[in-house]
């Protein structure tokens, strides 16, 4: 499934407007903007190199700490998301990833039952 980022920045910061412009004044500082064009062609370049090289690529959710992003990732033919904590799985579950590597263990009794 592919996700327009064009529609996921307007869901984000409703000053994107659909022409593409951005207020820069009406945003609320800290703020993270990207470059769309660099950030999909990082994207395929991974991908394709994963690809080429015969490498399932599980990219890890700290590198971009979105749900978005990952399904973008994911559509463009990664097999799953990696994470770090039990709570960071239930998140992407929640956003529809379905293919999760949790990279640390799961101690405690709560965690356990929510595995």
């Amino acid at each position: 499934m592919a996700v327009s980022l064009r529609y996921i920045v307007q869901s984000i910061y409703p000053c994107f407007s659909r022409r593409g412009s951005l207020d820069y004044n009406s945003l609320d500082t800290p703020v993270l903007l990207i470059d769309k064009k660099i950030m999909e062609e990082n994207l395929y370049f991974m991908q394709n190199y994963a690809t080429k090289n015969k490498v399932n690529l599980r990219p890890h959710k700290k590198t971009h700490k979105t749900e978005y992003l990952a399904r973008l990732q994911e559509s463009i033919g990664a097999v799953g998301i990696t994470v770090s904590k039990l709570e960071e799985a239930e998140e992407m579950a929640k956003f529809g990833i379905a293919n999760i590597f949790i990279t640390n263990q799961i101690v405690g009794e709560s965690k356990i039952k929510r595995f």
